[in-house]
């Protein structure tokens, strides 16, 4: 089964990452995108430390999407790669207030997926490095596009299927932003997802 590659920003994300530090990737099928119910939407999710583990989890998610071809499939990336002491701390800090209520059955159902739970404590903005904001702009209207290279330091430029990623470092300028963010249909996020990829397969 071929698979059809409509946004593919994988390669020119790895280029810009080191080895040994630690990000998030998604897989997910989208209600917004493809005729399901809310019970159909499900995510892969992964922890990887190399360039390498990155890119083996992406044809994990390729292979687990074989089972069904008829979904549109995304694949994305924490931007800011994930501070593991900070997020180590805090999960110490929820296994220890489990122990305190080891008889309560919420508890018990929650640590039969403590791997989720890692994941999560990982993404949350206090587990960020922070190293960039990223900044959505949900239109490819060259005016828009023309602005924001222009006031802001861009360090890096990924299409989306509406319009654009781009990976802005903290400075001054991010003011210029939010002097305009009504004039364009866009978004400034502090730690979020970055759209890596949006595949289907050939019918």
């Amino acid at each position: 089964m071929k698979i059809i590659k409509i946004i593919n920003n994988t390669e020119v994300f790895l280029k810009t990452i080191k080895d040994n530090d630690v990000y998030l990737v998604v897989g997910i099928v989208r209600k917004k995108d493809n005729e399901i119910s809310k019970s159909e939407v499900h995510k892969m999710r992964f922890i990887c430390d190399s360039k390498q583990k990155i890119q083996e989890k992406i044809k994990e998610i390729h292979k687990l999407a074989e089972l069904n071809t008829s979904y549109e499939y995304r694949i994305y990336v924490s931007y800011n790669s994930r501070n593991v002491k900070n997020a180590l701390r805090n999960f110490q800090k929820t296994l220890l207030d489990f122990s305190f209520d080891i008889e309560n059955k919420d508890i018990i159902s929650k640590t039969t997926r403590l791997d989720l739970k890692w994941f999560s404590e990982l993404a949350k903005p206090t587990s960020s490095n922070k190293e960039y904001m990223l900044l959505d702009l949900d239109t490819k209207e060259e005016k828009a596009f023309n602005y924001f290279k222009k006031v802001l330091s861009i360090e890096k430029i990924y299409p989306t299927k509406n319009g654009f990623h781009f990976l802005v470092k903290k400075d001054r300028l991010i003011a210029e932003f939010h002097k305009v963010k009504h004039s364009f249909d866009a978004e400034l996020k502090k730690d979020d997802l970055l759209l890596l990829e949006i595949f289907k397969f050939e019918k």
